[in-house]
């Protein structure tokens, strides 16, 4: 079943296992526990799973799946650059560029980021940054989902390391190549895959 909230608080966030608490769309609050790539504290996260009972924390979602959502108005997109996520922005750098080019910002970066030059202290440096880093947590993101508890997160990093934003295709036609090119990597682990 499919369940949609705001990460409201983590409890626990350990080599991309978390424990936390979602703001649901109706208001009430739920705890999930599973695999979420670089969890933040404000994000949306859409979340495949089912409710089960845990015999101390009580009712919670376990995560089969999460894929998490950027907000597409100016906060969301102002704490998305901010978070961390996206290398050489801080808060003062997010609102700039979201200034600049309002709900449009994901889309520039991403078809047009020689526009981000436009805003004051990106460079062609900081711009390969911001690019790179939001192509690849767009990437670990829906790797890490269709993975999570196959995989490590530093495995998830090695692999977009070595096959870059093609690496869920490559991966999807032969997950054997990762014994070759992926220490930790054997045949049991990617048939698993």
């Amino acid at each position: 079943m499919e369940y949609r909230g705001r990460i409201k608080k983590i409890y626990m966030q350990k080599e991309g296992w978390v424990s936390v608490l979602l703001a649901m769309k109706n208001g009430t609050t739920m705890k999930a526990v599973g695999y979420i790539f670089n969890a933040v504290v404000g994000q949306n996260a859409v979340i495949e799973g089912e409710i089960v009972t845990h015999p101390v924390y009580g009712k919670q979602i376990k995560i089969k799946e999460c894929h998490i959502e950027i907000d597409k108005d100016i906060n969301g997109i102002i704490a998305y650059l901010s978070s961390g996520l996206i290398k050489g922005v801080g808060d003062n750098l997010a609102r700039r560029i979201v200034k600049e080019f309002g709900n449009n910002t994901l889309q520039v970066i991403e078809n047009d980021p020689e526009k981000l030059k436009d805003v004051n202290g990106i460079s062609d440096k900081k711009l390969k940054m911001i690019v790179a880093s939001h192509l690849k947590n767009n990437t670990y993101s829906i790797l890490y989902s269709r993975l999570g508890g196959k995989i490590t997160p530093h495995q998830a990093a090695k692999i977009i390391d070595k096959y870059g934003s093609d690496c869920i295709k490559i991966i999807e036609r032969d997950p054997y190549c990762l014994i070759y090119t992926i220490d930790g990597f054997g045949f049991k682990k990617a048939d698993s895959i």
